[in-house]
């Protein structure tokens, strides 16, 4: 081997002695250092990790805290506390504790806190059911509906028809209308239960037993008093005294009412004679006006004879009274079904064509402006006859064509099956004695609900599986159907939220969607509803607890279980 080759090797086994002799002095260090931390404190170890040395701590080890104990229980409330958690002069202790219903902890819920005490409110999950709804109307982009007494609307709210106080926020929603509890501008109390509600195009009025509250586009007064604009928040209709009122209904520019014994009454616009009190071209009036009986400015209803429904539609109106149909205002189609298309401010006798007299049960009108077409309908001995504009097959008797001024039987529907009506502007629907709906006419938008656009004879309604229809509630391109179990479900035209289904704003659905009423918040007994909607924790009941403590990074055993009672 040459010199220069035992130099080399020299040099790697002097290198290897150096790397021995330093593993080895490590491990000693490692050792040592290992044997010296066996004794010092929690913080110590930890400062070591975080590269900081500390001396001083209060305790060498994490023990598990005492076990909790509650300090002067509360009803609905339990203050738990247990011993202080070792600390240092850079750390605090935290502290987990769990709370079950059962002992052996099957589902807990984690409190955290940064005191040994922690006031437990319990901030329990409530039972939510959805709202029941007992009555719709569905208006031009916007809809309303009943529920316990209270009225919801969703939808457009362009003109302040969701009596939010707000404009042009629209809501796919329902939002329940502001009482003055909840907002100091609205006339609605806090104790009124509402009875019925109806939505024309833009305005919205509510109804109870004594009082009538409307808000919206105020035409011509057709709101309420001598306001000009709009209307965010309810306001009180100046009906006078009055010994009830059993319905409402809001046309485009006038609303009308059955107050007890004085019978029907309107206010808002009459430039067509639609309030039915012998005037016409009078912009308006802003306090309800009695509808004209017989011997009044020529009005065809008998004396005595009881109004039992009104329907006010675009600048006309019509009603039932003692089973007879009678209508008045605007009559450029024939809207007014009594044979001529002469304007009437006085009510006259709808003829009776093909439909039987003394047997009228329902009855309905055309509200929406932008169409300008009227059609209206009525159920007489049990089945559907209709009259005015054919457009879009909206008589229901297979045509698209003539106009008609008396009224013309609807094909298709059962014989004597028909139970109740709903209008929209170009189309109509039914439902009958055995809980089907049929419509027809304009459908462009889906709002026939089957999937269909525009027919002149009625199809059947697709409902959703096992649902049952109990009303129906239709204008211009959205329709509504309530159901048996409180729900409803709408179809058509899906802008601005006016299906209600809490989805996003789209053209049009042809099938229904279910409208998301708020859910009623239920607490279990002896609970009360916290602040944030959630449960406090329920009187004369126990609860177990257990708690550990967390120092930086190190955790101590969990404590001891205590089983505390609620006072």
């Amino acid at each position: 081997m040459s010199d220069l080759g035992y130099g080399m090797a020299a040099q790697t086994e002097s290198r290897r002695r150096s790397l021995r002799r330093w593993v080895g002095a490590a491990t000693v260090l490692v050792c040592t250092l290992a044997g010296v931390l066996g004794s010092m404190p929690a913080e110590a170890l930890w400062s070591i990790n975080d590269a900081k040395f500390t001396a001083v701590a209060s305790t060498d080890v994490l023990t598990a805290p005492t076990k909790p104990s509650a300090l002067l229980p509360e009803a609905n409330a339990l203050s738990v506390s247990t011993s202080t958690g070792p600390s240092s002069d850079t750390l605090s202790p935290s502290y987990t504790f769990e709370r079950s219903t059962t002992s052996d902890f099957a589902s807990p819920t984690t409190l955290h806190s940064d005191s040994p005490t922690v006031r437990d409110t319990g901030n329990v999950a409530p039972t939510a059911t959805p709202m029941k709804l007992s009555k719709i109307s569905t208006g031009v982009n916007s809809s309303c509906g009943l529920s316990a007494g209270d009225v919801y609307c969703w939808g457009q709210n362009d003109t302040g028809q969701l009596a939010q106080g707000t404009l042009f926020t629209s809501s796919n929603v329902p939002l329940k209308v502001l009482r003055v509890t909840d907002n100091a501008g609205s006339q609605i109390p806090a104790a009124a239960v509402f009875v019925d509600v109806s939505v024309g195009e833009g305005t919205a009025c509510a109804a109870t037993t004594k009082e009538a509250y409307c808000w919206g586009i105020n035409r011509s007064g057709n709101a309420t008093a001598n306001l000009a604009g709009v209307i965010t928040l309810a306001r009180k209709v100046p009906t006078g005294v009055i010994d009830g009122i059993s319905s409402i209904s809001v046309g485009y520019d006038h609303t009308c009412a059955i107050f007890g014994s004085r019978g029907a009454s309107c206010w808002g616009g009459n430039l067509s004679g639609q309030m039915g009190n012998g005037n016409s071209g009078v912009s308006g009036a802003f306090a309800p006006t009695q509808v004209a009986t017989y011997g009044v400015a020529g009005s065809a209803i008998p004396n005595g004879a009881v109004a039992t429904k009104v329907s006010a539609g675009n600048q006309y109106t019509c009603l039932i009274a003692s089973n007879n149909a009678y209508c008045f205002g605007i009559n450029t189609y024939g809207s007014l079904g009594n044979g001529n298309t002469t304007m009437y401010a006085v009510p006259q006798r709808v003829v009776t064509g093909t439909m039987p007299i003394n047997t009228v049960s329902d009855i309905v009108t055309a509200v929406e402006s932008q169409n300008n077409v009227r059609a209206s309908c009525a159920i007489a001995n049990s089945n559907v006859y209709c009259w005015g504009a054919a457009s879009y097959g909206a008589l229901g008797n297979g045509t698209v064509a003539p106009n008609v001024s008396s009224p013309v039987r609807v094909l298709q529907v059962p014989a004597g099956t028909a139970f109740s009506l709903a209008s929209g502007s170009s189309g109509h629907c039914v439902m009958t004695m055995t809980n089907i709906s049929w419509c027809w006419g304009g459908g462009t938008a889906g709002q026939l609900g089957n999937g269909m656009a525009d027919v002149s004879l009625p199809i059947q309604t697709i409902v959703p599986q096992g649902k049952i229809v109990v009303q129906i509630s239709s204008n211009s391109s959205t329709r509504c159907w309530l159901f048996s179990d409180g729900t409803a479900g709408c179809a058509g035209a899906g802008g601005y939220g006016r299906l209600g289904d809490g989805g996003a704003a789209r053209p049009n659905a042809y099938t229904h969607t279910i409208v998301a009423m708020p859910s009623t918040l239920k607490c279990a007994t002896g609970a009360v509803l916290l602040a944030d909607n959630t449960c406090s924790l329920t009187s004369n009941t126990t609860y177990y607890y257990r708690v550990s403590v967390t120092l930086g990074n190190w955790s101590s055993p969990v404590s001891a279980v205590a089983a505390l009672k609620t006072a």
